[in-house]
């Protein structure tokens, strides 16, 4: 009986990690302008914690304000400052650097470092339908460590947030895709 307990357990951790679930792109109205703002809240990308010392999570925003560009949001436990992030997308390299200094967070838990990057929106569309992408995270001393996005059929969290986060752009520009 013990056996099963666990085994169960145990698949439904599997279960977990492999999910493509997560939290939906949320519209909201400026205060300020009266336009729309599509965010999507931090997801994890694929990331063993039994071999990686570093898993990053991305976010997104996009402003109708500004419809061709958008923000990716980094977070990363445990470090004390993101200072850039370069994409690998079906072998072609996006390097984006820090407009600001790095948000720190510290609680009971540990610390975590956050940063917006600006980019085009392209970037982000680029991520969602890719076949194979890899993050490169760098710290302010010059320190970097990789995070699997998406590779074939092994993906995280942030490649399927990525891909609902556009449907919502989509959507919110009138494409209806």
């Amino acid at each position: 009986m013990n056996k099963l307990i666990y085994i169960l357990l145990f698949s439904t951790f599997l279960i977990s990690c492999a999910s493509t679930t997560g939290y939906d792109a949320k519209v909201s109205k400026s205060d300020y302008s009266g336009k729309s703002v599509v965010d999507i809240h931090l997801h994890a990308n694929d990331c063993n914690p039994l071999f990686n010392t570093q898993c990053a999570s991305l976010g997104a925003q996009w402003r109708e304000e500004q419809p061709d560009k958008a923000f990716i949001i980094v977070q990363v436990q445990g470090i004390s400052s993101v200072s850039g992030i370069s994409f690998m997308i079906d072998g072609e390299e996006t390097v984006l650097k820090a407009s600001h200094l790095t948000d720190i967070n510290t609680s009971q838990y540990g610390s975590s470092s956050k940063n917006k990057f600006i980019t085009d929106l392209s970037v982000i569309r680029d991520l969602s339908t890719a076949k194979k992408a890899y993050a490169r995270i760098s710290s302010a001393n010059g320190e970097y460590f990789e995070n699997r996005i998406v590779d074939g059929e092994e993906s995280g969290w942030s490649y399927h947030a990525m891909k609902r986060f556009i449907a919502k752009v989509d959507e919110v520009k009138g494409k209806g895709n």
